[in-house]
């Protein structure tokens, strides 16, 4: 297994605010705190420390919670230390969060979560004897999402398994119901599903029993991934939290009377948002009027104001005078759910944690965020762009190979890649740049000639200008159509490449539509330990793993 690494910023793939975030461009400095690198996790250390959370409730919850999915962390060393460890005013987490996907999901799930167990170890080797510090990799569990088509499926092999029986939703609004409530009856057909797409072998079988156990155990979505998500990553000490808990929410009450009774978390956010759209980025997040969802264990809509005295609750009959509601809040904070807007700053109020691990459309929007982190007086964390990887397999290799598609360059879109090909054939596409570039050049003396005897002739020879260069341009595309179908073979294969390494239509990241399967089918355990042995969380690279030598061997 060989590991090369790219700039992701020369991908095409990233948007430019990651790209400028990871090159400590000085423009987006206003919209984080602490610089990816050693010197900003000291700080961020040190700041934490000041900022105490309540440490004995949030391990009494993490232990209830393992318990409700059956998990006895006595079982996993690794996992019991760190949840012990949590107690201690020195240990800090690092941290990522996702929705319950079916079976994980895509493969930025892994990533995500092998990342944060690769920043923690990191950590603790360099604060190895100093002041005792320990770190600790968190898996936070979206659990109150309702979106269910985004979490319901996954694609395998060029197949879309889709859970497509009732999941649950037993309240006024179908499809509302959250993420994490629905229940796990149903989902044996699609385990065999699952089971006839893999076939018969000793690795479909334990992992089937693998997904059996997680989903066919437990009642609930929450419990079967939280199940699942032990049992693949417990031997890392990965430590699993749903913030979807009365006790932890009461800690987050005052932010939330302060969203929906003064809208102070929009007024921050927008103003935040204005000027990180000054400095020339696009936003990820529209705040709202109201962050808060009201959550029942059937449905997760929306509050609204109806009038200045009276509050609705989108798409039901409820209805609240601010009274009441200020009442239920205070009796029942686990009916109030944060939106994409509030859950970063609930999740580090609840948490000891110097760094959060995303993708990069969330690193995107935590930087609309810091001011209210400010407001509000929590320590807004170190970001991290979690890795991201390119798996090319071995038939895949050696086709790149007898192509000449060097590995930097299968980023290309297809039409570059086909076009690069041809020109280098010996009866492939001629390139007219020389000529455009010579034409250029002439055109650009005689309009120099031109401007001497009337300036207005500029623009005549400008036009003219253009007219031969689309007059060549349009060769250079007769003679490409002409190259691509004389090789029309090759050019196939290219395709063929781009729609199997960026699927489903060569355009999009390998890692935002493929799921594990395939690989953990093919490694085991040892599938984690290869990307961990090789993630660099503070890389800003791409990894593209090569399977052209022998994987590493079984520990």
């Amino acid at each position: 297994m060989l590991t090369t690494t790219l700039d992701i910023s020369t991908t095409g793939y990233f948007p430019k605010i990651i790209s400028d975030y990871l090159n400590g461009k000085p423009v987006l400095k206003p919209f984080y705190k602490y610089p990816p690198e050693a010197g900003g996790f000291r700080d961020a250390v040190q700041n934490r420390k000041k900022i105490p959370v309540d440490r004995k409730t949030l391990v009494e919850v993490i232990r209830d919670q393992y318990l409700q999915s059956d998990i006895g962390t006595e079982r996993f060393d690794s996992v019991n230390r760190n949840i012990i460890s949590l107690e201690n005013p020195d240990t800090f987490t690092v941290t990522t969060g996702h929705q319950l996907c079916l079976f994980t999901g895509p493969l930025y799930f892994i990533y995500k979560i092998l990342s944060a167990v690769k920043l923690a170890g990191e950590l603790n080797r360099m604060y190895q004897g100093k002041n005792g510090c320990h770190f600790v990799p968190v898996y936070w569990m979206v659990s109150e999402d309702h979106d269910f088509r985004e979490i319901n499926h996954i694609h395998l092999f060029g197949k879309k398994i889709e859970w497509q029986a009732d999941h649950g939703c037993t309240g006024k609004v179908e499809g509302s119901k959250p993420a994490g409530k629905i229940s796990t009856e149903g989902i044996t057909k699609v385990l065999e599903e699952l089971k006839n797409i893999l076939g018969p072998s000793s690795e479909t079988d334990k992992l089937m029993n693998l997904f059996r156990s997680a989903y066919c155990d437990h009642r609930s979505i929450a419990d079967a991934t939280r199940w699942l998500v032990n049992e693949l990553f417990a031997e890392y000490g990965l430590v699993i939290i749903d913030g979807n808990d009365s006790r932890l929410k009461r800690k987050f009450t005052a932010v939330m009377e302060k969203d929906i009774f003064e809208n102070i978390p929009h007024k921050i956010i927008d103003s935040t948002s204005t000027r990180l759209k000054e400095s020339g980025y696009d936003t990820q997040i529209n705040a709202r009027e109201i962050n808060c969802f009201f959550l029942s264990v059937d449905f997760r809509e929306r509050i609204v104001r109806g009038d200045p005295d009276t509050f609705r609750i989108l798409n039901t009959g409820l209805t609240f005078s601010d009274s009441e509601l200020r009442k239920e809040l205070a009796v029942h904070p686990e009916r109030f759910s944060p939106n994409v807007g509030l859950r970063p700053l609930y999740q580090e109020t609840i948490l000891p944690n110097v760094a959060y691990v995303g993708g990069s459309n969330e690193i995107a929007y935590w930087m609309q965020l810091p001011d209210i982190f400010d407001h509000f007086k929590v320590n807004f964390p170190v970001l991290i762009v979690r890795n991201s990887v390119l798996w090319i397999d071995k038939t895949n290799l050696e086709r790149m190979k007898k192509l000449g598609i060097p590995e930097e360059n299968i980023f290309l879109p297809e039409d570059a890649l086909i076009k690069n090909y041809l020109l280098g054939e010996p009866d492939g596409v001629v390139s007219v740049k020389e000529e455009s570039d010579n034409i250029s050049a002439i055109f650009e003396t005689l309009s120099e000639k031109a401007g001497v005897i009337d300036k207005t002739f500029s623009s005549f020879v400008e036009a003219e200008k253009q007219k031969t260069l689309k007059g060549l341009h349009a060769i250079e595309e007769k003679m490409l159509r002409a190259g691509k179908k004389k090789n029309e073979t090759s050019v196939q294969q290219i395709i063929n490449i781009k729609l199997k390494l960026f699927p489903p239509d060569g355009r999009q990241l390998q890692e935002r539509h493929e799921n594990f399967i395939p690989w953990y089918l093919k490694y085991g355990q040892e599938y984690f330990r290869i990307l961990t042995e090789r993630f660099n969380p503070l890389g800003g690279k791409i990894a593209i793993f090569r399977e052209d030598y022998p994987p590493v061997p079984e520990k």
